[in-house]
């Protein structure tokens, strides 16, 4: 697979993770009003997810990518193993940046929670990434 093509698939699976980022972030706290006035739903949703491009971009590099490569070197592949690992590197990647920003936690459940924010947009980025690419790579015999 070219560089240009894993290129505009990272691009296209950090703009989907980074939307996934956007809904949870923005909806929950807003979803009784959002079914009254939806177009602050959407415009709190758009702010969200625009922020959440660079954060979600930074995170495929640093953690996505290595996470990738490291399956991709063992021999790992199938959607359920890369969601699984996704899922796995989306919660990391969520406490970390909480822990970046100042937020540390005083409870287990705190840390949990703040955790568990990364999850589904892991997950999707894992799928994605073996929809992508690491399926198609596996296929072909080549790395990444």
């Amino acid at each position: 697979m070219s560089v240009t093509r894993k290129l505009a698939n990272f691009l296209v699976a950090i703009v989907l993770t980074a939307f996934v980022c956007g809904i949870i972030f923005a909806l929950p706290p807003v979803y009784p009003r959002a079914l009254q006035y939806p177009g602050i739903a959407l415009g709190i949703l758009f702010t969200v997810w625009l922020v959440s491009l660079p954060i979600v971009g930074l995170g495929g590099l640093v953690i996505g990518m290595p996470a990738a490569r490291v399956l991709k070197s063992m021999n790992i592949g199938g959607y359920p193993k890369w969601a699984v690992a996704g899922a796995i590197a989306g919660a990391l990647y969520s406490f970390l940046v909480m822990l970046a920003l100042g937020a540390v936690p005083q409870r287990a459940v705190d840390a949990l929670l703040t955790a568990s924010f990364g999850i589904l947009p892991g997950l999707v980025a894992g799928l994605y990434w073996w929809r992508a690419v690491g399926r198609l790579e596996q296929l072909e015999g080549s790395s990444f």
